[in-house]
């Protein structure tokens, strides 16, 4: 069987890109207008972001996760995430330090209780030992079920199993 290899021009990848930057202007709208209604607003007010400059971030993170903090299960109100922002904090499914993943693929929302306890570890690595998280198998299934809002590479890096960082040799053959 023969591989088919696909010549994407200039044009292709400009509206790929058009297509992922409409995309992602639309989830960070729909995410700000949900918790506005959450608390019961047309609007969130502009002086809740000049205390709290990754509140719009963490919003996001909030809609993609279907209101809720992915390690330990638990609801997160729009009035904790707003008015209470110390509660909770952003953490990288796979460690920064290993993956060098910044990306918000790689980025969950989470009580910062949740997220001291996970440390450096994955999820899969940190759920089974942790005191108020979800059993792993409650975990599969509900990342499984919000696949589509979380997105294919976060739900692959929510649930994988064995991480290797990558040798300092592949970088170099990447360059």
């Amino acid at each position: 069987v023969g591989c088919v290899w696909k010549e994407s021009n200039e044009d292709d990848v400009k509206k790929q890109k058009e297509t992922a930057q409409k995309e992602n202007a639309k989830q960070k709208s729909e995410a700000l207008k949900k918790a506005a209604n959450a608390l019961g607003r047309d609007d969130l007010p502009n002086d809740v972001f000049k205390q709290n400059r990754s509140l719009e971030t963490k919003i996001r993170l909030w809609y993609q996760q279907g209101e809720r903090c992915l390690y330990t299960g638990r609801v997160i109100t729009a009035h904790d995430l707003v008015y209470n922002p110390n509660l909770f904090e952003i953490d990288h499914i796979l460690p920064l330090s290993l993956s060098f993943d910044d990306s918000l693929s790689n980025k969950v929302l989470v009580y910062s209780t949740a997220n001291q306890e996970k440390g450096q570890r994955t999820p899969f690595q940190s759920i089974p030992t942790m005191k108020q998280a979800w059993s792993w198998a409650e975990f599969k299934d509900y990342v499984a079920a919000n696949r589509k809002t979380l997105g294919k590479k976060k739900a692959e890096y929510l649930l994988c199993l064995l991480y290797t960082s990558p040798s300092p040799r592949d970088g170099l053959l990447s360059r």
